[in-house]
């Protein structure tokens, strides 16, 4: 017969007082702190002189942080309870309610393996006064049962919460606190409770200014966070924090933040926010780009002079090998002058690749050139374009409310149904009544997916189709007059391969510059 492990008890053994807040907004909390210990205090007044005298009552720091998650960290209290068990200090613990304890399988587990072991004898909930020994597997078993109610709990109420707000941002609304140059506003009526963000006027000018700033390209974000220390621009503040000033980090994730120019973005969605923007769509596209030209890794020359000589860097491509045509320069010391070539150098095949750069630059403007729509030509395409979105999407907003009404109503029903189910068990149907809680949740479930596909809909594609040709005149700009750098990476975005055909320059467009390029004969190609 195996032995049973005996651990060791320390000489002074603590009843131990565990109290966790349940949420930060006090209408929601089920029970504050102060009110957790004095109930805890009140709950071991009641226990006998001796025992007591026995075990005194040790009182934790009371906690905030979640236990949805294991999280060491955060969850000091707790990780002490769990020493202190270890090293045989815990006679019986004293809390609220289990959920205080764990909302999470592996806390949980640790502190019922405790009372298996007998590290810790009992658990009192001063709620209701219900005591678990650790030698009654009953008890054991119902606290599990305990704990995992009350993960499922949280992670529902989470499910419920996220499909919230993916609804809300479908349709425009900001998620969160407001970022900085915005601020959040809340309009009561009656019961009723509006929540919207507007433009901050003290910050958004600020914020307008650092965008143009590093649209010249010649600022570091090191230097665009000087700047704004200057301009008196901090972070954003929350609740229990102040604003701080800015990191080139952070001014990084400031320009790269879509929210500036109208777009709202959240859980993989995109749409135009229901506020207005503070930095125009052109100047914020423009910020990427120069963003894009700063971060992106590439190999430099010694000799940055010669770098910013060759027209094509690195782009063009053998057309038979496919490799990269090597760029090089010839000096010519008696006429003073010098010329560049591009040269399949593959040293397993014999290509015979070579040709001058004036021959390839000077089509690569007209090139270019093919692509651009007037401002005209962009008119129709967008007049066309919302005319054919809103001949498909004709029903969406009805369609959407009905699905909305339908998700209430169900959830309304289906909350009724579980509140008569002890009910109708007594009376011998509960079978027939879980039945059609089940029918009922997969209903639920079918209209939330319906819902969410609606969802997902909208018309921000056409504005991305029209932005294309927008940001293209400045590609076609940098692709012909920018720096080396630059000039590269503009080029990239406008083609995805450019490769030579005799002395021809082939530009492989992408998407839907290769469109408009090829049909210009054809008016309304994009029909």
């Amino acid at each position: 017969m195996a032995r049973k492990t005996r651990f060791a008890k320390a000489t002074k053994q603590y009843w131990v007082l565990y109290a966790r807040k349940s949420s930060d907004d006090l209408k929601k909390q089920q029970m504050s702190l102060p009110d957790q210990v004095k109930k805890g205090k009140e709950c071991y007044a009641s226990l006998p002189e001796e025992e007591r005298r026995q075990h005194p009552l040790k009182v934790l720091r009371p906690e905030s942080g979640s236990a949805f998650k294991p999280n060491p960290k955060k969850r000091l209290s707790f990780q002490e309870l769990l020493r202190m068990a270890e090293r045989g200090e815990v006679y019986g613990v004293l809390a609220a309610q289990f959920n205080r304890i764990s909302r999470n399988p592996a806390d949980t587990g640790a502190f019922l393996q405790h009372m298996k072991n007998g590290t810790i004898q009992y658990f009192v909930t001063t709620v209701g006064d219900k005591w678990h020994s650790g030698k009654n597997s009953s008890d054991l078993f119902m606290l599990g049962v305990d704990g995992g109610i009350g993960c499922k709990d949280s992670q529902d109420k989470g499910d419920v919460i996220r499909d919230r707000m993916t609804v809300r941002a479908s349709e425009g609304k900001r998620m969160g606190w407001a970022a900085t140059g915005f601020k959040n506003k809340a309009i009561v009526e009656g019961a009723k409770v509006t929540k919207s963000v507007e433009i901050d006027a003290g910050k958004a000018p600020k914020i307008l200014r650092i965008f143009q700033i590093a649209d010249t390209g010649i600022y570091s974000l090191a230097q665009l966070a000087d700047k704004a220390q200057e301009m008196g621009l901090l972070t954003r503040e929350g609740p229990t924090k102040k604003g701080k000033p800015y990191s080139a980090q952070s001014i990084q994730k400031m320009l790269m933040n879509p929210v500036y120019k109208g777009i709202n973005r959240f859980n993989g969605i995109s749409v135009r926010a229901n506020h207005d923007p503070i930095v125009p769509d052109a100047l914020w596209d423009h910020v990427q780009l120069v963003l894009a030209g700063r971060s992106k890794p590439m190999a430099k020359p010694k000799d940055q002079q010669l770098r910013e000589l060759f027209v094509f860097g690195s782009l063009l491509e053998c057309p038979k090998c496919k490799r990269h045509l090597s760029p090089y320069r010839v000096m010519k010391k008696a006429k003073q002058k010098q010329y560049m070539y591009y040269e399949c150098k593959n040293p397993h095949t014999a290509c015979h690749i070579c040709i001058p750069q004036p021959t390839l630059a000077k089509q690569l403007e007209p090139r270019l050139t093919e692509v651009s729509l007037m401002d005209e030509d962009m008119k129709d395409l967008r007049v066309l374009l919302l005319e054919e979105h809103e001949r498909r999407s004709a029903g969406e907003i009805a369609e959407r409310r009905q699905l909305e009404q339908e998700y209430e109503a169900v959830q309304e029903e289906i909350t009724g149904t579980i509140k008569v189910l002890a009910k109708a068990q007594s009376l011998g149907i509960g079978e027939e009544t879980e039945k059609e809680i089940e029918r009922l949740t997969e209903r639920k479930n079918l209209v939330q997916e319906q819902l969410k596909a609606v969802c997902e809909q909208g018309n921000a594609w056409i504005e991305e189709t029209i932005k294309c040709f927008t940001l293209f005149e400045l590609l076609r700009e940098a692709a012909i007059h920018g720096s080396a750098a630059t000039r590269e990476i503009s080029m990239n975005a406008i083609a995805s391969n450019y490769s030579v055909d005799g002395e021809k320059l082939v530009c492989k467009l992408r998407s839907p510059f290769l469109q408009s390029s090829e049909r210009r004969s054809c008016k309304t190609w994009w029909s």
